[in-house]
């Protein structure tokens, strides 16, 4: 017997202890398993913990297993009390991170994971949160440090650490200013630049005017909710980024204002779309609370087939509508991400009203439309272009992204499909809440 369990304990984790748990901890995707068996680079995580049990468990459990799969990943464990001085390696003095976080270290560069960026909350979760935070009054550090962690994401940020660590040029995302343009939240701008993007703001000296084209290391371009007009130069230049096979990423929202912004309503209808004015409201079970705080309806694609499977919500509050034109390039290739249900219509506002009731008026545009949108055309014999297009800007506040993560994810994938990095496009979350076991009277009588 003591002979065989050494021999045992020789085999891999993913070997010796296969998970037969409902709740799959330890199932890595097929996407997970090709990346780290795949591996080129030699990396090493180590696994910085106070040994203290509880979740430091499952991190070393899941640890083990992906190790198992490569033998250039190789995990060694750190422990505070007995190497102190190791994390400041890589962090300065004072800015220490959390026990049973991770430091993924290659010859190219090194990333921490932090242990908050491994455990997070449910959207059961979230909302709870948001009920206790916007009607109860409680503040968010209260709320935050009474609700438990209940979803295990350790696999997505495995997969953005392994990415970073090994990639030779990692992406670079610019956001298009000078026209009213808003930043990215803090929170969504911590996850974009966590999944390895580096952000540039095209301002001042590096505004599209005063640039002769889009930066050839461009590897999107996002137009964040703009408020004033495109210059027909400005036009020309994000046209020719596309052709030359571009990704421009646009968000917009019910102040948008085609008649305002004539070019940037053409660039819109260059890709055979165009806005529905109005504000989009929900009938049935399809919103939060009030009508134009929509749950849209997640369409398979490579984008959203995560979140599908995760059963994530993305909220579009506060969006217009998305519909096609009449007459458009038949070389356009078009993929519907996000739209309403049939039961949804457009409330027209006219200038210097108020949404003061949610009843359905003559002159409301009955739906369903689009809230979300990818447009490709091949620009060459080996190039694609794209844009996207999302109606609903709030989506992206960190009032929405702390109510649920599926907006944020959503948006990491737009810009990993964008940007050509289809191996980081994932939502692998596990919900470790207990289950409970219901059994019938009769069968607890015969028990």
């Amino acid at each position: 017997v003591v002979v065989l369990n050494v021999l045992l304990s020789l085999l891999p984790a993913n070997i010796a202890a296969p998970d037969f748990s409902a709740m799959q901890l330890y199932d890595f995707t097929e996407q997970t398993e090709e990346m780290v068996k795949e591996l080129d680079d030699d990396i090493t995580v180590y696994f910085w913990t106070a040994d203290d049990g509880g979740n430091s468990i499952i991190i070393q459990e899941f640890l083990d297993r992906v190790s198992a799969l490569s033998s250039n990943l190789k995990v060694k464990t750190v422990y505070p009390d007995r190497d102190p001085a190791f994390i400041y390696n890589y962090v300065e003095e004072g800015e220490e991170p959390p026990t049973n976080s991770l430091v993924f270290v290659s010859d190219k560069r090194f990333k921490i994971v932090s242990y908050t960026d491994m455990f997070t909350w449910s959207d059961s979760a979230y909302q709870t949160m948001y009920t206790m935070i916007y009607q109860y009054g409680y503040s968010a550090e209260e709320v935050m440090a009474s609700i438990p962690y209940d979803v295990f994401s350790a696999e997505n940020a495995f997969v953005n650490a392994v990415d970073y660590v090994t990639t030779e040029k990692l992406p670079v995302v610019y956001m298009l200013r000078g026209h009213g343009e808003t930043d990215l939240d803090t929170v969504v701008s911590k996850y974009t630049t966590d999944a390895n993007y580096s952000l540039v703001k095209m301002e001042e000296g590096n505004s599209l005017l005063a640039l002769e084209a889009v930066p050839q290391d461009a590897n999107c371009v996002i137009i964040n909710s703009p408020s004033s007009d495109l210059t027909e130069d400005e036009y020309n230049k994000l046209m020719a980024y596309f052709e030359r096979g571009g990704s421009i990423i646009l968000f917009t929202d019910i102040r948008f204002d085609a008649a305002a912004c004539p070019n940037f309503a053409k660039l819109c209808e260059a890709f055979g779309l165009q806005a529905v004015p109005g504000v989009v409201l929900e009938t049935g079970a399809n919103y939060m609370q009030l009508p134009f705080n929509i749950i849209a309806n997640k369409v398979a694609h490579e984008i959203t087939d995560p979140l599908i499977s995760a059963g994530s919500y993305v909220f579009t509050p506060m969006g217009h509508g998305i519909t096609k034109i009449d007459s458009y390039r038949s070389s356009l290739e078009f993929s519907t991400l996000l739209e309403t249900s049939n039961g949804a219509y457009s409330k027209i506002i006219t200038e210097g009203q108020s949404l003061d009731s949610y009843d359905k008026a003559e002159g409301d545009v009955d739906g369903p439309f689009m809230m979300g949108v990818l447009v490709e055309e091949a620009v060459g014999a080996d190039a694609t272009g794209r844009f996207f297009w999302y109606s609903a800007s709030p989506m992206l506040t960190d009032t929405y992204a702390s109510v649920s993560d599926g907006a944020l994810n959503l948006f990491l994938n737009t810009l990993a499909y964008g940007s050509e990095r289809v191996d980081t496009i994932t939502v692998r979350t596990i919900t470790m809440s207990n289950s409970r076991l219901e059994i019938s009277s009769a069968a607890a009588l015969a028990w």
